[in-house]
């Protein structure tokens, strides 16, 4: 055989050349199809991690699930503030009830008495004494409108017995009924006089009612939208954590695949360092997150007064209600319903009272008094005595010179003066409200602004991420580059979930503002019956009350 001739049983170098290509070709297509595995389960992670475990401290097995209304419904149950509230409202009520509803009642008494009494004396001739009384009384004071009062008072029966012996003399026995009643009259002719001044006290009583209802309604108000802040915390919380998890995952995912690529060769050994520094700082990340969750969960846990151990599952999603409301309607709302703005309208009211009581007291202190009365009394034995006694009159007291003419001049000025202030500062407070007002809704228009622009950003991120990845399997970027864009990508998903919390804490904080928080969640006060506590509707806490049960059961 010609020793040019090739041996068929060896492949020649050209054969060889391409079973290397062929191979290279094979090992080329088998690590872009594992790339393409490894970033595409990296991708899909987050949709798992919502289901994982929301915090690393959850070592018990009851979680309550809890949604927003429900939150409320206990707060308004079980708030401390709420209850230290509703305590002080029954003193209050009964207090207005007395002062107000029996101000023109009358005020009856019965009396009654017994007494025996004796004594001896010694002198040339003893004697001795006693005395037996039984007595019965009645009285009724009735005040007038008009500044007066009427008064009724009367013995219907008293009876005493005196017994006296002396010596060598008979002994003595004596016996005697009374019976008697009088009425008199007061009625004052300048001085406090006129149903416009009787009846100052009870109109300023109900005035001070209507501001404690006022206060009672701004507790209860200012509790639940704390509460509501502070669910929405918890919520941000939660969501932060599943955002740091997501985040996380991603950076563990990308350095398997970073390494996967070192031992190809298509990424220097150097660039793993930046991965397990972005491993690093996601964990570092996670951590302070689920550190604000509990944070979070503790203060909400607070506010309900529930045990510090409880874990809470918020499950209410994020749903932003439009904003509509204008300038006027807002300050028509705030008029008719805040008890800051009513609370100051019944000050201004009260003041103009007392200027009224002040300018009635500078006036002549004239009273017409007026009385007249019966009586009869029998001696047994003896004769019968009656008499009747009438009398009518006038009587002034006129301060001349002193510190006493001083004071009524000054309770004047003093009234006088406070209403004049009222007045300046209820002129500036409808100034500020109308300013107040419209910078709300600046402010909340410039909530929504940002929802959508945070929105936007985050997409954009999102899909920057991608064609990073892209232009990272086909070795045109660097580590870095993707771990800034991660980085970038997480913290536009926090700020859109801020945005989104701000604007919904902002419509809360108008809410409040324009004194609708009760209405808007179904409250009614009861302020009539405050023993009863506040009452709400339209929300049910069944479930989470049960939940709460079994958990304080199991402890």
């Amino acid at each position: 055989m010609n020793g040019n001739q090739a041996n068929p049983a060896e492949p020649s170098k050209n054969d060889q050349q391409d079973l290397n290509m062929k191979s290279n070709t094979t090992s080329e297509t088998a690590g872009r199809f594992l790339l393409l595995l490894l970033s595409g389960f990296m991708m899909l992670c987050p949709a798992f991690l919502a289901a994982e475990e929301l915090s690393a401290t959850a070592t018990a097995s009851a979680t309550i699930k809890m949604s927003l209304a429900e939150c409320v419904a206990l707060a308004v149950r079980r708030n401390t503030s709420i209850s230290l509230a509703y305590m002080d409202r029954v003193i209050t009520r009964y207090n207005f009830v007395t002062g107000h509803d029996y101000a023109f009642r009358p005020n009856v008494s019965w009396s009654s008495s017994a007494k025996r009494s004796g004594g001896r004396t010694e002198t040339v001739t003893n004697s001795t004494r006693g005395n037996d009384q039984l007595s019965s009384g009645v009285s009724l004071s009735q005040p007038l409108k008009t500044g007066g009062s009427v008064s009724v008072a009367g013995t219907p029966w008293a009876r005493s017995r005196q017994r006296s012996q002396t010596d060598l003399f008979d002994p003595v026995d004596g016996k005697s009924i009374d019976r008697s009643w009088n009425i008199s009259i007061s009625q004052p002719l300048l001085k406090n006089s006129g149903t416009r001044v009787g009846t100052a006290d009870v109109r300023l009583l109900r005035l001070s009612e209507d501001a404690n209802i006022l206060s009672l309604k701004d507790t209860v108000m200012a509790q639940v939208s704390d509460v509501i802040k502070a669910y929405r915390s918890l919520l941000q919380a939660k969501w932060m954590l599943e955002i740091n998890k997501a985040s996380l995952d991603r950076a563990n995912k990308q350095m398997e695949m970073n390494k996967l690529l070192i031992d190809m060769g298509r990424m220097a050994q150097m660039e793993l360092i930046q991965s397990e520094s972005d491993v690093a700082n996601r964990e570092l990340s996670l951590d302070a997150a689920i550190n604000s969750f509990d944070q979070a969960r503790i203060a909400l846990l607070k506010a309900l007064n529930l045990d510090i151990e409880t874990l809470i599952d918020p499950e209410e999603e994020l749903a932003s209600p439009t904003f509509d409301l204008s300038e006027e309607e807002i300050i028509d709302y705030v008029s008719a319903n805040q008890p800051g703005y009513l609370g100051a309208l019944i000050n201004l009211e009260s003041l103009r009272i007392n200027l009224i009581k002040a300018r009635s007291s500078q006036q002549l202190d004239l009273n017409l008094t007026g009385s007249w009365g019966k009586s009869r009394n029998d001696v047994l034995p003896g004769d019968t005595t009656r008499s009747d006694d009438w009398a009518i009159g006038l009587e002034l007291q006129v301060p001349v010179y002193g510190s006493q003419k001083r004071s009524l001049k000054s309770s004047l000025l003093s009234a006088e003066n406070e209403l004049k202030k009222a007045e300046i500062l209820q002129k500036k407070r409808d100034e500020d409200l109308r300013r107040e007002a419209r910078d709300k809704i600046r402010q909340i228009k410039t909530y929504v602004r940002q929802i959508g622009l945070a929105a936007r950003a985050r997409e954009l991120a999102q899909k920057k991420l991608e064609l990073e990845l892209d232009k990272l399997k086909a070795g045109k970027t660097t580590n870095f580059q993707l771990v800034t864009y991660q980085d970038e990508l997480r913290n536009l998903q926090i700020a859109e979930l801020g945005a989104q919390i701000t604007y919904l804490n902002a419509i809360t904080d108008l809410d409040q503002f324009m004194g609708l928080t009760t209405s808007s969640w179904g409250i009614e006060l009861n302020a009539n019956r405050p023993d009863q506590g506040p009452l709400i509707s339209n929300i049910s806490t069944a479930s989470a009350s049960n939940q709460i049960q079994q958990v304080n059961d199991n402890d």
